[in-house]
């Protein structure tokens, strides 16, 4: 996980989460880089029952716009209301190197105001590691095995 940004006003608990997907084996840098898939969501749960009735994502440059139309329940419930979160995923990676912003606008029917929520990610190349295959690995083994017999040899 790289960002999330979470806030509670009382009535709504709402943020955007920056996820990425890592095909790593060892130790996996803090940020995604350009070989990562990476997953927006966006995040609300309302002290009402609601859900998504319709959600997109439009990428302008490095800046992805988020439209979440969210239809939630007014006045008493009985029984209370499960508050359950709502959610919009998008995949949006790969990505090139840079800087990222998100902006999701979220518009909630018929009973809360419109809001905003904004986010930034980084996305860094990918590590270059050099890497070896087995021939490669056995051919690295011998050369140090030799170079060290000619070093021992040397020495007496």
């Amino acid at each position: 996980m790289v960002f999330h940004d979470t806030h509670n006003d009382g009535l709504v608990t709402r943020g955007i989460t920056i996820e990425r997907s890592v095909q790593q084996r060892y130790r996996a840098p803090s940020f995604p880089t350009s070989n990562d898939t990476i997953t927006i969501r966006v995040e609300s749960s309302f002290e009402a029952d609601g859900h998504v009735t319709s959600a997109s994502i439009q990428q302008v440059g490095n800046t992805f716009v988020i439209e979440q139309n969210v239809e939630v329940v007014c006045g008493p419930i009985t029984p209370p209301p499960s508050f359950p979160l709502i959610v919009s995923q998008f995949q949006v990676g790969p990505l090139t190197p840079g800087a990222y912003n998100v902006t999701a606008h979220i518009n909630v029917t018929p009973c809360f105001v419109p809001f905003t929520q904004t986010a930034a990610f980084a996305v860094t190349p990918p590590l270059n590691t050099p890497t070896l295959d087995r021939p490669g690995l056995l051919l690295l083994g011998a050369a140090l095995a030799v170079s060290a017999l000619m070093i021992l040899s040397e020495r007496r």
